[in-house]
């Protein structure tokens, strides 16, 4: 199961332990589902304390084409591609999904380049 803390209540997030961050989603999925068992691993990330990420993901921006830009993004600079959920044109635009599959594509596309 995956899931996400957003907003403010993110930000809150950020300080707390671990500990906390589990016991305060787990309160909120047995409000729902009132018979879950305790999970058997968790992983919390901390996104806006990421160096790289600051909290982000790509976005549909008004006024603008996200296939353009994605499209733009993942050009290759000479011997450097890229991959990562913003190239994705596909509609997996800010998920795992898209991530793996653009990283996937940018692969073959590597393959393909070496072997010429």
């Amino acid at each position: 199961m995956v899931g996400w803390i957003s907003g403010d209540e993110a930000l809150a997030m950020e300080d707390r332990t671990d500990e906390e961050v589990l016991e305060h989603a787990t309160r909120n999925l047995r409000s729902m589902f009132p018979e879950m068992k305790e999970p058997d691993e968790a992983v919390i990330t901390r996104w806006p304390r990421d160096e790289n990420a600051r909290g982000s993901y790509s976005f549909e921006k008004f006024d603008r084409s996200f296939a353009d830009d994605a499209s733009n993004l993942k050009e290759r600079e000479g011997n450097v591609w890229f991959a990562g959920e913003a190239t994705n044109t596909d509609g997996w635009y800010a998920t795992t999904v898209g991530a793996w599959d653009t990283g996937e594509e940018a692969a073959r596309e590597m393959i393909s380049f070496l072997k010429r």
